[in-house]
C-alpha cells in the first residue's frame, strides 16, 4: 500500500481487506487539517486491531487512533494526546500502575501541602481568597 501508514518493519499487508487496508482520512479535531496518512506511525497490531500514532502536519497536535475489523464492518476511535509516538512505546512497556502507587503518589503531594508558600486563588467572580 503506497499511500498506507508506513509499518515499523516495512513490510506491505499480507490480509487483504484487513484494517491496514484502510485509508486514513481523519482531520485534526483541533485545527481540522487532514491528516497525511503516510506520516500514520503504526504502533501496535494484532487481531482486534491497529493502534496509530499521527502527528497533524499544521498544528504539530497528535492524535492515538484504532482501526478495528469484525464481521459488522470497520469501526474507529481517537484521541487528542501531548504523547509521542516513542511515549506510547515507552509506556505500554511500562507495569501498569497499582492502587499502591495512586495511594503512594497522594500521600506524597498531601505532604507537600504549604510547601508552595503563600498560596492565593480567585473565585468566579475575580475575588482573592486564601486556600485553606
Amino acid at each position: 500500500m503506497a499511500n498506507g501508514p508506513a509499518r515499523p518493519d516495512g513490510e506491505q499487508p499480507d490480509r487483504a481487506g484487513s484494517a491496514r487496508d484502510v485509508q486514513l482520512s481523519s482531520r485534526c479535531p483541533l485545527c481540522n487539517t487532514a491528516f497525511q496518512p503516510t506520516g500514520a506511525e503504526i504502533l501496535d497490531e494484532s487481531q482486534q486491531g491497529i493502534l496509530f500514532h499521527l502527528t497533524c502536519p499544521s498544528c504539530r497536535s497528535s492524535l492515538l487512533a484504532v482501526v478495528a475489523a469484525s464481521k459488522l464492518g470497520l469501526s474507529s476511535f481517537g484521541m487528542v494526546t501531548d504523547l509521542t509516538a516513542l511515549d506510547v512505546r515507552r509506556l505500554r512497556k511500562s507495569p501498569a500502575i497499582t492502587q499502591e502507587d495512586v495511594l503512594k503518589a497522594f500521600e506524597e503531594i498531601d505532604a507537600l501541602k504549604g510547601t508552595f508558600g503563600n498560596t492565593h486563588q480567585h473565585d468566579s467572580h475575580g475575588k482573592h481568597f486564601a486556600h485553606r
